[in-house]
């Protein structure tokens, strides 16, 4: 089985998740299975870049 992998954000020399913690999945388009999940940011992660 092939292990998802959770990213993060780089914000301000720091790798980070969404304030809010809200994530979302990666699809990998040639298999069409989930290969991520991701932040989702929000404003907020927006404005701290």
């Amino acid at each position: 089985m092939t292990e998802i992998r959770a990213l993060e954000m780089l914000i301000d020399g720091q790798w980070t998740g969404a304030s809010d913690g809200g994530r979302f999945d990666s699809i990998d388009p040639a298999t069409g299975k989930v290969w991520a999940t991701v932040p989702e940011a929000t404003a907020q992660d927006v404005n701290r870049a």
